[in-house]
């Protein structure tokens, strides 16, 4: 991943090693993760293709993993390369690949991210509970109100499901422009950085999701995209879509007209950096160690108020909640304001 993000709260159930997800083509077989190896795998009727709906995607996921609980699909931040896409009428394709946003089926109750905020960089989070709108609609709202402050947007999340992905607000990263190819470090931002500079909170209303509606009206619906021409099958050969796919869906739609008809234009109320940042931390690092309710046992650390430290503990897989880390180093980078040594250091808060 190209971006430091949360752990796997949705990873599935018994030994898996990936999380479930599934993505979309038309024209092409559904694909959908094998939990189990990491894989990418075809439809396994060999006629599901794309859907029109997210409810037609929650409704796809849930009958790909049937033993998990799944109760929600968010759109994947980054879209992905996967091979081997079979037309309907085919079951072994090779070299055929495509660039697409896969869909992860999020399992049991919803686990925000963590995000991992790195030297210079600034957390935020945009709250709005007369606002339900999709991941790719809070995705542009989070990156525009990084560049107004001539950041860019390093990473994110979504906060508070209102619907089929569909959220009441956001979490994200901003980063300074200069750096945002860098790999970071892991830290949490200084007291010193988080008054130097500070990411206004812009308001939101609707010029802020135009741009989302205006490309999302550029788009031909599911059902209008351009078929693939046909192509032998060799494994030799490449077919790729190089531009990002995305499906426009029915209910989306209407949504958009639904939020039309609101006229939002209460700003935000000014963010409190250092406050709002200590609060997410205490609210991520205070959480007792949860195992789960899935059966795989997963070493992972928490941090331990108790002890002011992380320390091990055995995930079962799946649900859990946020004071989850797969290394120490990424449990200290997120919980260091509450460990000893910031203690020591710092006083007595």
């Amino acid at each position: 991943s190209l971006f430091p993000q949360a752990l796997a709260a949705n990873a599935g159930t018994g030994f898996a090693v990936a999380e479930p997800q599934v993505a979309m083509f038309c024209g092409k077989l559904n694909m959908h993760v094998n939990i189990q190896t990491g894989r990418w795998e075809p439809d396994p009727s060999g006629t599901k293709s794309c859907v029109g709906t997210k409810e037609g995607v929650l409704q796809y996921c849930q009958e790909m993993y049937p033993e998990l609980q799944i109760t929600n699909v968010v759109e994947g931040n980054q879209p992905i390369r996967i091979e081997n896409w079979c037309k309907t009428e085919k079951k072994v394709c090779k070299g055929h690949a495509h660039i697409v946003v896969p869909y992860k089926c999020l399992v049991g109750e919803f686990v925000s991210d963590v995000l991992l905020v790195p030297e210079k960089c600034k957390f935020f989070h945009k709250e709005r509970m007369d606002m339900c709108v999709s991941h790719q609609q809070w995705h542009g709202v989070a990156k525009e109100a990084c560049s107004k402050s001539s950041m860019m947007l390093h990473s994110y999340g979504m906060l508070l499901p209102c619907g089929i992905d569909k959220f009441h607000g956001t979490e994200y990263v901003c980063c300074p422009s200069s750096r945002s190819g860098e790999a970071a470090p892991p830290a949490m931002p200084t007291e010193e950085d988080d008054e130097e500079e500070q990411v206004e909170d812009e308001e939101i209303d609707e010029t802020d999701m135009e741009e989302d509606y205006a490309v999302e009206d550029s788009e031909a619906p599911a059902e209008e995209q351009p078929t693939q021409k046909e192509e032998p099958l060799d494994e030799d050969e490449e077919e790729e879509d190089e531009e990002e796919y995305h499906y426009v869906y029915e209910d989306e739609e209407a949504d958009k007209e639904d939020e039309y008809e609101k006229k939002e234009s209460r700003k935000m109320p000014e963010s409190q950096d250092e406050d709002k940042t200590l609060q997410e931390v205490k609210a991520v690092c205070t959480l007792e160690a949860e195992t789960g309710p899935c059966r795989a046992s997963m070493p992972r650390w928490h941090f331990d108020l108790s002890q002011r430290k992380c320390v091990r503990f055995i995930y079962g897989g799946c649900a859990g909640n946020r004071n989850n880390f797969d290394s120490e180093e990424y449990c200290m980078a997120v919980c260091k304001r509450l460990s000893k040594s910031h203690q020591t250091g710092a006083g007595p808060t």
